[in-house]
């Protein structure tokens, strides 16, 4: 009997944030002024989502 592995939404939702900010740093090595805007907005957006849900 296989056992499933329970995944909530609020640990996806952490972890494409996690992985959109680091990517975001890693662009920042290329163009660190927009990077930090990018990075502001979508810091700010995911605030939001995190506290409707």
């Amino acid at each position: 009997m296989k056992r499933r592995i329970k995944i909530k939404r609020s640990t996806i939702e952490r972890a494409i944030y996690m992985l959109i900010v680091i990517g975001l740093v890693i662009y920042g090595l290329k163009d660190s002024e927009v990077s930090v805007k990018l990075i502001h907005a979508v810091m700010e957006a995911f605030s939001i989502l995190f506290n409707i849900v």
